[in-house]
């Protein structure tokens, strides 16, 4: 494998030449990786000390060590169980970034999305009413709107659409997607029958972007849309850091807290189109005081004053 790479520089060889050294090395050790997922979390738990998480330095340790253990599979006729951690998997390994600038995104609390809902209605914006409830009811990506399709009376998103991906020619099996309704109302399943019926259209820059082909300028319009609403403006004035993809994070919020019996992490994570791991990282170091009061009050069965919420004035 370092035959191979003879032609790079001398200090990223070396650099590669100590990282696959460094991984044959944990062959040896005890308890012995016996495939690729158990070498690179073995890797990781005795070089990675010095190295920070989400850093280019844990990046760079594991493309070597992905990049030998393919070579060795595809080379040298290694069995396939030593194929590398890839994508998602990888990403827990390499880490986030602990550091004051790692925010959390809000989540639009359901208090939040009724009332921004109930502001499109009045102000009579029906396309961009139905996309937002699409959004927030059925936790969608806002880039997901380009990959809907309705079956047997079921939503499913027919793409695994990623931030880092602009294509939408890779088309994956499509994804079921269930609304979390808000309580005492129907919004998801409305704007379900408005998008299959074809009465109602999606916005014209949603449209248009989705003509584009590309996933991130669906994306791109929608957060514009929101952007230039007033009604969102004063949302995002009470609640700093809220953005459109807040909606989404409304769904997993719903989904633990909102009701009496929360959904399981996996059930979840399936439904938001991505692992339990992404969805403890992402999703589930959120929370604020009155979540913590719910949770307690749920255990100990005692009632949790509420905060009582600032309205949001329409601008």
């Amino acid at each position: 494998f370092l035959e191979s790479r003879s032609d790079r520089r001398g200090t990223t060889m070396a650099d590669t030449s100590k990282r696959v050294n460094n991984a044959v090395a944990l062959l040896s050790s005890t308890p012995r990786p016996t495939d690729g997922k158990s070498l690179m979390q073995a890797y990781a738990g005795a070089h990675f000390d010095v190295c920070a998480p989400g850093g280019s330095g844990r990046k760079r340790h594991l493309g070597d060590v992905a990049a030998f253990l393919n070579y060795a599979i595809e080379k040298c006729g290694a069995p396939g169980r030593w194929k590398p951690l890839d994508g998602e998997d990888r990403e827990v390994l390499i880490g986030t970034a602990d550091n004051g600038d790692d925010k959390l995104t809000p989540p639009v609390k359901p208090d939040q999305l009724a009332a921004l809902l109930d502001a499109l209605v009045a102000d009579e914006k029906p396309e961009l009413w139905m996309a937002v409830a699409l959004v927030g009811c059925f936790g969608l990506r806002p880039a997901e709107l380009a990959a809907l399709e309705i079956e047997d009376g079921q939503l499913k998103v027919r793409s695994n659409v990623k931030r880092n991906k602009s294509s939408m020619k890779n088309q994956k099996p499509p994804r079921l997607v269930i609304a979390l309704e808000l309580d005492g109302r129907d919004d998801g399943a409305r704007a379900l029958a408005q998008f299959e019926s074809g009465l109602v259209k999606l916005p014209r820059a949603i449209r248009t972007a989705i003509d584009s082909g590309e996933f991130k300028k669906v994306g791109d319009a929608f957060r514009q849309l929101l952007d230039r609403y007033p009604f969102w403006q004063s949302l995002v004035t009470a609640t700093p850091d809220l953005t459109p993809y807040s909606l989404r994070h409304g769904w997993a919020w719903r989904a633990h807290k909102g009701y009496a019996t929360p959904l399981s992490v996996r059930d979840a994570a399936a439904l938001l189109g991505h692992t339990p791991n992404t969805h403890h990282r992402h999703y589930g170091r959120w929370t604020d005081e009155q979540g913590l009061l719910d949770a307690v009050a749920k255990i100990t069965r005692t009632a949790a004053p509420k905060d009582q919420p600032k309205p949001a004035v329409r601008g």
